[in-house]
């Protein structure tokens, strides 16, 4: 949920902002970029930093910490000689979860088994993409497997240790949170950690993706408030995290109405998806 800052809560927050330069998060579309605390700077309410040519042009989200609170504005990237640039706006807004409702979950269908679900896990909502650790490792420090593969269906096919895409981001967390998430007294149990108009993304304890195993061929029926998609695909990956107890599995959509990629890809990175986006 984004919460418009008001008059006085804008002033207090960029004052702030421009007395500590805090490390920034930009997103256009499914890619996002780390900028370092140290690596911009701001004249005139322009913000100068290295080129980025996969953002020029495109509208930003630009994310930023205040106070372990999470601060988001939208702005467009523009190019200039030897660098590029973004305008601070006239308007910010709280970046805060949407209240749990249990109301998104995900019917993974095994051929001769019954269905698998997929829920959201209260702490981390699909809809909270950012928090206030804004520091990404490189992604070859994590995850290695599980990236690779999911990399190969990313919408960009140009990454680099300091573009990433969102799955990636997601994947981290969930790594830095399993704690939270797997408490010794869970039981078990199958949370979405991503979803767009491409892939899945669950997370959950390692003996209970053993249990599912690798299947290939799979039916998907996703739930949304006033939305069922249906679609079929396959397994992508499954990664296990010994030092937790835990494993990430991919799917993958292959089937899977326009209309429906569509709502997928713009619910997640609030862009307009084309056929030739993703």
């Amino acid at each position: 949920m984004r919460i418009p800052l008001s008059r006085i809560e804008y002033d207090y927050v960029f004052e702030t902002f421009l007395e500590e330069l805090p490390p920034l998060l930009l997103q256009s579309g499914a890619l996002f970029y780390v900028l370092p605390a140290g690596t911009y700077t701001i004249k005139n309410s322009k913000l100068y930093f290295q080129t980025l040519p996969e953002f020029i042009g495109k509208k930003t989200a630009v994310f930023f910490d205040h106070k372990k609170r999470s601060i988001v504005f939208y702005t467009a990237i523009y190019a200039q000689t030897d660098n590029c640039y973004l305008s601070l706006p006239d308007t910010a807004y709280k970046y805060d979860p949407d209240e749990q409702t249990n109301s998104i979950f995900a019917e993974i269908h095994i051929p001769d088994n019954p269905p698998i679900t997929a829920q959201e896990h209260e702490h981390f909502p699909l809809d909270s993409i950012i928090h206030t650790d804004l520091h990404l490792p490189a992604f070859t420090d994590f995850l290695p497997s599980a990236y690779q593969t999911a990399a190969q269906f990313a919408a960009e096919g140009t990454l680099t240790h300091d573009i990433f895409p969102l799955f990636l981001y997601r994947l981290h967390e969930f790594e830095q949170q399993t704690v939270m998430m797997f408490t010794p007294y869970t039981s078990g149990g199958l949370y979405m950690l991503f979803i767009d108009s491409k892939i899945l993304i669950c997370g959950c304890r390692d003996r209970y993706a053993v249990s599912i195993g690798k299947r290939q061929s799979l039916r998907f029926v996703l739930h949304f408030p006033h939305r069922v998609i249906h679609s079929k695909g396959r397994s992508l990956f499954c990664h296990f995290l010994p030092k937790s107890n835990s494993a990430v599995l991919g799917f993958l959509f292959e089937d899977i109405f326009e209309e429906d990629k569509r709502f997928l890809y713009e619910r997640v990175y609030h862009e307009k998806y084309t056929p030739s986006t993703f």
